[in-house]
Order: C-alpha cells, then structure tokens, then sequence
C-alpha cells in the first residue's frame, strides 16, 4: 500500500493494481472513487484482490506504530509493515554489484536483454576508486559519489581479447560507464543510466 502527497492510494493484494483517492481526517482511511485493474488472475489470488477492494471501502481506522501501519475495520485488522525498515536498501558504496540486465529506452517502454549465460559482469566502489570486471577484462579507476550521480573517471583496462556476448557486455558497460551516470537504488537492485540506456545490477556482496 503506498500514499502519496496529492492524496492518493495505491494498493496491491497479489494481482490487480488498485487506486483512489484518501482522506486521513478523523482516524480513518476514507477512500473514494476506488478503481481496480483487470488482469485475469488465479482464482485466490482475485479473492485477496477483492477482499483488499472491500476491507479499504469500510473507511477502516489506522494506527502508526513505529515502521508498522495498522488498519482495523469491519471485524478485520491488517498490519503493513514499511518497506525501507523492513528490506532497507543496500549501500551503493562498499556492495558488490552483479549485472543481470541492460534497458535501451525509456523506463515505460524500453526493451530489457539479460546477460548470456556466461558473462559475469561485476561492479563495486570503495575508497574512491571503482573495480570493474565489465564482460571480459578488468577495469577501474577514480569514482566520484553525490546524491544521485555517480562520475567515473579515465579507466585502466586490461587486454584480453573478447568475442562474442561478452565483447558485447563489455562494451556497453564501458561506453556507459565514462563520466557522470545517475544512480538508484530499491532494495537491492543498482539501475545505473545515462541516456537512454540503463545498467541493472543485483547486490551478490
């Protein structure tokens, strides 16, 4: 369940997506114009996804308590807990980072290629300097860190001769990272973007 700052919920049981509108005044969660996609699910999961649908238009009671947000109504108590105090995200420095996916295009429309079985593509910044293993070779070299981007600076490579997907990995890793990329971090993915095109990175360390 999320909120946002111009009054909006959104909520997800395991299927459908649901939206609407909440006001917060007296105590309640008072929900209105409550909208729900319509993707064809198992049978139990559209039962929770209509259980969630109901229990929300009862203007259920709520109650914060610490990381935990509890919602009480028609004979029914529900606890969430916050994501971030729950699965925080992992540091961008000090992780090593595992490429599993390149994006080329926008987040609503580009096209996702995993990593050929094969290539193992890592990434980890410490102590100002980046170490790279980018499809094939090794790299690294200075690495500046602010809020929300990343600058790479002039990077040693070795010469080991590449073909085929892992040239290709390396390649696109490299051309990506050279100069100042912004980064994001959820949970424990590192998207990593300059452009059009994104790096997607899983914590293995």
């Amino acid at each position: 369940m999320t909120f946002t700052d111009d009054d909006q919920l959104g909520a997800q049981a395991g299927c459908n997506h649901l939206g609407g509108s909440v006001s917060l005044e007296g105590g309640a969660l008072d929900v209105r114009a409550l909208a729900m996609t319509e993707v064809g699910c198992p049978e139990n999961r559209m039962r929770q996804d209509e259980c969630v649908s109901r229990f929300l238009c009862t203007r259920p009671a709520y109650e914060v308590d610490g990381a935990q947000l509890v919602l009480t109504g028609g004979g029914t108590s529900v606890t969430l807990v916050d994501e971030e105090a729950e699965s925080p995200d992992r540091a961008l420095v000090g992780t090593t980072w595992r490429l599993e996916g390149i994006v080329a295009g926008s987040d609503e429309t580009g096209a996702v290629s995993s990593v050929a079985a094969g290539v193992r593509s890592t990434l980890r910044i410490a102590d100002g300097r980046v170490g790279l293993r980018p499809g094939c070779n090794r790299a690294g070299g200075e690495v500046e860190v602010d809020e929300d981007t990343v600058t790479f600076g002039r990077m040693f490579v070795t010469l080991m001769d590449c073909w085929g997907a892992k040239n290709q990995v390396e390649r696109t890793v490299l051309g990506i990272l050279d100069g100042p990329v912004a980064w994001t971090i959820d949970d424990d993915t590192l998207t990593l973007r300059l452009g059009a095109t994104s790096l997607l990175y899983r914590a293995v360390g």
